[in-house]
């Protein structure tokens, strides 16, 4: 209820408040004589509207009377603390205050950050007391830096910090990042001749952490298990002493595990591995030849193998130390060293019927540097070929030396296996077909419209038409080029080859017979009639005695 004025006395107290309010110096006192009611003059709520004005640095409200605050705000805590070491770089600098902040006081003026007494650029972001500072940039490894704030900060009634405040920090040095790294080994890599009792040295780049090295992370094997072992960590090496011994005359492996890591935590990038032969006094010996010693009928293009009781030294298998000859005469070969085999490759052809020698001299090492004893010899005879002429119906194939096919007559279906289907009227006319380096034809069977070959690798290649499945494959319906011709899989070697008109059958060296292609007359042998038109479905036929020729019509 609105109460008239009047009386000079409540225009006399409505100004004092004013002028209290606009002064900032109601006192307690004054402002409960002004609160006082009265029995005419303002309403409650002009009263309670005067009370609550604010200007500068005071408050007042009827709930809870004078809040005049005119107390300096003070600095509470601060991230990092003051003289701080080994701050993270992308640490923001936090700084909280006892008053909430007036955001507008907060800028380049009054709060500056420096790296080493060079000021820099920094963001500012005020959330009630608190005040967050961040780099534009990140902060600098091993670098002081300064935040420097100054009177100028306020809190939201105008309240100032009573003096300048600065603390410093340092941030940490830069971490390594960088993985250690194996920079040698003792025993190399490689090396022979070690004794048993050597202890094993393992140089990395840079100092290691003894607790991530374990017996895990180091490992020592030989072809026979593992080796036990002690180490010891000094600084960036490893010392790695089997226990009791290594043992003698043996490879052995050594893989140092990525586990392990430097001083600031890193691994390695990946494991390590490493080898070396211990020393032993036993010359190498041979063990086997192939061929054997004074063999005979060994294949033309047969390739020599020299099986020796350990592994040898690579530098010492050369043509000084291993003699390939032809009565007396050096014959031409490559000569390669795979682990404990030393193979020898003619690069042409053996003469037939020629005698040949091998001779080791005392020159070969093993790896451990023992010479064989006594020069080692063999020799063998190269056979002759088993020149051979076969009749088809309208076609003839040939074996010629060194072991090539030659086909002549009609050439339908590709059964000349040239690429062609033309007739061949003259022997001259005829193409040689070689069936791959080192392979020769050991016999060849011709039908009326395809043929087969047993070659010197045992297996079977077959050409012409493909009808009723007697290429072994259902899918072919012919081959013209024995080039694109493939081996039948039969699960043995095979001996003989046979072509009927319409079948094939194939004697294995065990003595059975596999036989597909048109059955309606049971000639594939298998109790039924039923055609077979893949090879590798032929059903196995055994004799007793076993089968040593086949023929079919």
């Amino acid at each position: 209820m609105k109460v008239e004025l009047n009386s000079g006395i409540h225009i006399l107290k409505k100004g004092f408040i004013l002028l209290c309010i606009l002064l900032y110096s109601c006192t307690q006192e004054a402002l409960e004589q002004i609160k006082a009611p009265e029995p005419s003059g303002w309403t409650e709520e002009e009263v309670a509207s005067l009370l609550a004005f604010k200007v500068g640095r005071f408050e007042y409200n009827t709930n809870t009377g004078n809040n005049f605050d005119n107390t300096a705000i003070a600095i509470l805590n601060h991230i990092p603390s003051d003289k701080s070491t080994d701050v993270n770089v992308a640490e923001k600098v936090t700084v909280e205050f006892s008053e909430a902040l007036d955001a507008n006081s907060i800028n380049e003026n009054t709060v500056i950050l420096s790296q080493n007494g060079t000021r820099i650029s920094a963001n500012t972001s005020v959330e009630g007391k608190i005040l967050r500072i961040t780099p534009t940039s990140p902060l600098s490894y091993d670098t002081n830096y300064t935040l420097l704030l100054t009177t100028g900060i306020k809190d939201e009634k105008g309240n100032q910090i009573q003096s300048d405040y600065s603390f410093q920090f340092h941030t940490a040095q830069k971490k390594d990042s960088i993985p250690p790294e194996i920079t040698a080994t003792d025993p190399v890599s490689g090396q022979t001749g070690i004794l048993s009792g050597h202890t094993i040295l393992v140089t990395f780049s840079e100092e290691l952490s003894a607790d991530s090295v374990s017996a895990d992370t180091i490992q020592i094997t030989t072809d026979t298990g593992n080796i036990d072992k002690n180490y010891t960590v000094s600084g960036n090496v490893l010392q790695i002493i089997a226990s009791p011994y290594l043992p003698t005359q043996k490879k052995i492996s050594l893989s140092i595990k990525k586990e392990i890591s430097d001083l600031a935590g890193n691994p390695m990038s990946s494991d390590y591995e490493f080898f070396f032969y211990t020393a032993d006094d036993i010359p190498p010996t041979v063990k086997a030849t192939n061929p054997t010693n004074n063999a005979s009928m060994v294949s033309p293009n047969s390739k020599i193998s020299i099986l020796f009781s350990e592994v040898l030294d690579y530098n010492t298998v050369n043509a000084a130390t291993v003699l390939f000859q032809k009565d007396g005469v050096p014959v031409e070969a490559t000569i390669e060293l795979k682990d404990d085999t030393i193979w020898i490759s003619p690069l042409s052809s053996l003469e037939l019927t020629a005698n040949y020698t091998v001779t080791l001299t005392g020159g070969l090492k093993d790896l451990y540097g023992n010479a064989l004893a006594e020069n080692y010899t063999f020799s063998f005879q190269s056979y002759s070929l088993n020149l051979q002429v076969a009749a088809g119906y309208t076609s003839t194939c040939a074996i010629i030396p060194p072991g090539n096919l030659k086909c002549w007559g009609m050439g339908s279906f590709g059964i000349l296996g040239n690429g062609d289907t033309a007739n061949i009227l003259s022997i001259s006319e005829a193409v040689r077909l070689n069936f791959g380096f080192f392979i020769t034809v050991e016999q060849v069977s011709v039908g009326i419209s395809h043929a087969c070959a047993v070659l010197s690798n045992k297996k079977v290649k077959c050409w012409g038409d493909g009808a009723y499945g007697k290429l072994g494959d259902p899918n072919i319906s012919e081959i013209i080029d024995i080039n694109e011709a493939l081996y039948l899989p039969f699960p043995e070697d095979i001996v003989q080859i046979q072509t009927g008109s319409f079948s094939t059958c194939a004697l294995s060296v065990s003595g059975k017979v596999y036989c597909f292609g048109i059955n309606f007359n049971g000639q594939l042998g298998n109790s039924n009639n039923l055609d077979i038109t893949d090879a590798s479905k032929a059903i196995p036929i055994s004799f007793n005695p076993k089968a040593i020729k086949i023929s079919s019509g």
